[in-house]
């Protein structure tokens, strides 16, 4: 069996995602990466002792996001908009 129907299919994948990687790159760095960044040092300062990240939690409620909500993976989606 050839895997050139499927390679073709991939490379034309990357031809449709190609103009929008710097802006999923940008939002992989700000969003994601940054987290497990963030994470990663909490849990070297709690290896190290050091609980001052726990004060700065807070607890925030949004109101439902505006409009109708569609059929997600897990049920239910309704978007928020940053």
């Amino acid at each position: 069996m050839t895997r050139a129907p499927l390679d073709r299919v991939h490379a034309a994948a990357i031809e449709l995602v190609r103009p929008r990687l710097a802006d999923f790159g940008h939002i992989w760095r700000d969003g994601p990466r940054r987290m497990a960044e963030a994470t990663g040092r909490q849990l070297a300062a709690m290896a190290a002792g050091n609980h001052a990240h726990l004060e700065e939690a807070s607890v925030h409620r949004l109101a439902p996001p505006p409009g109708e909500r569609r059929m997600g993976c897990c049920g239910t989606l309704g978007t928020y908009l940053r």
